[in-house]
């Protein structure tokens, strides 16, 4: 079963953040979720099934130029 997992973007104004939804190994068919890093701005990574806003225990990433993958 794949873990659910959420993307608080935060920009302090409430009209104007917004909650991402985002499905373990989705990059991976094809359907990565690409983020606009905006300065200023706020961002939360959760974990569905923990609840509570709890982060992954485990986050990979990799940096490509400027980018963060």
């Amino acid at each position: 079963m794949s873990k659910s997992f959420k993307v608080i973007v935060n920009t302090g104004k409430a009209q104007s953040s917004e909650a991402l939804e985002v499905t373990q190994g989705q990059g991976g068919r094809g359907q990565p979720l690409r983020i606009k890093a905006k300065e200023g701005v706020k961002y939360q990574l959760q974990e569905v099934d923990k609840g509570n806003g709890l982060a992954p225990d485990y986050v990979k990433v990799k940096r490509v130029g400027k980018h963060l993958h």
